[in-house]
Formats: C-alpha cells, structure tokens, sequence
C-alpha cells in the first residue's frame, strides 16, 4: 500500500462511524476489565481518538489538495 493510498482512505473515512465504533469497543474493554469510573474513562478515551483522527483527516485532505 502506498502513502497515496493511505493519505486518499483518511481524506475519505467516515468519522462518526470511526468513534462511534471506538466508542462501543473502549465502552466494552473499561467495562469488562472492571474500571469502577468506566463510562468517564471511556469518553475521555473516545474523545482523545477523535481528535487524533480529526487532525489525521485534515491533514490528509490538505496534502491531497496540494499534491492535485
């Protein structure tokens, strides 16, 4: 896989599917390890990935933009 191709799939993912998956799976993971404060803990997980996942896509859409 080139970078190309990664940089084209970030530009075009769909975020709110990303995080609401993130959302279920870190939901799950805090509740069976048994984190007493598992749904804060899982927010603030959830909303840490998005933001990195917001800038990943900015980041690619203005590096296909220039390229093109």
């Amino acid at each position: 896989m080139q970078m190309n191709e990664i940089t084209r799939y970030l530009a075009e993912m769909n975020i709110l599917l990303w995080v609401l998956g993130l959302l279920f799976f870190h939901g799950l993971l805090y509740y069976v390890l048994g984190t007493p404060n598992w749904l804060g803990v899982t927010l603030v997980a959830t909303g840490v990935w998005a933001a990195g996942l917001i800038i990943l896509k900015a980041v690619s859409k203005a590096r296909l933009k220039e390229n093109a």
